[in-house]
């Protein structure tokens, strides 16, 4: 009867993803297979390589359950609330990805060697996801019809920007995203309103984004 694995992978990934952080691509195999408690043949047999223990460990989720919630829609709610509901998703995934993308660089891995073949790297999966996003929106007339691409890399743009600001110069992540989102939202929604318009040309008070964005 074979032996059961002591180690699990998904135990083996969690330490080699933690040691990979914070110590760089350059952190030997070593050191990995000793915090975890394992030898390094173990790790090999695993995982075949380092590069491999590296993609394994920091490629993003292969599931990629964030894009999930843009497939879905729009739905039937406020397409401000909605925005909010994707800008939440793709900044914090954005802020897992951005440290994880920043080793397997200093790896010399390219994106598109950490996909399947035929997938498309998760940032440029986020775009193609965005842009068949706005222009669902479009074609149920709840946002100005333009160029569904330039708007889903407008939107993409402004939601990455923060926590890589954030990563960069290393401050911590408080309410303050929360506000800038909810900005961020906002102008969207005040861009791309149908009622905008229509609200300016009868006078009435400017469109406010509805609760909940």
């Amino acid at each position: 009867m074979a032996r059961p694995r002591q180690i699990s992978d998904a135990r083996i990934l969690e330490v080699a993803r933690t040691v990979f952080l914070s110590e760089g691509a350059g952190v030997s195999t070593t050191t990995i297979a000793d915090r975890i408690g394992i030898s390094q043949s173990v790790l090999f047999q695993r995982f075949g390589t380092k590069e491999g223990l590296l993609i394994a460990a920091l490629a993003p989720d292969r599931d990629m359950s964030w894009l999930e919630l843009i497939r879905r829609g729009p739905d039937q709610r406020e397409i401000a609330v909605q925005l909010m509901e994707l800008a939440r998703a793709i900044t914090g995934a954005f802020r897992q990805m951005l440290p994880a993308l920043t080793v397997l660089r200093q790896a010399g891995l390219d994106l598109h060697d950490i996909v399947r073949e035929g997938e498309a790297p998760a940032p440029i999966a986020l775009h193609l996801e965005l842009t068949t996003w706005f222009r669902r929106a479009q074609r149920q007339g709840r946002i100005r019809r333009g160029d569904h691409a330039a708007m889903a890399l407008a939107f993409q743009g402004a939601l990455q920007i923060k926590p890589y600001l954030s990563y960069v110069v290393e401050t911590p992540v408080g309410e303050e995203e929360i506000a800038y989102l909810r900005s961020v939202v906002e102008a969207f929604w005040w861009g791309l309103s149908v009622d905008r318009l229509a609200a300016a040309e009868s006078g009435d008070t400017e469109p406010v984004c509805p609760p909940g964005c």
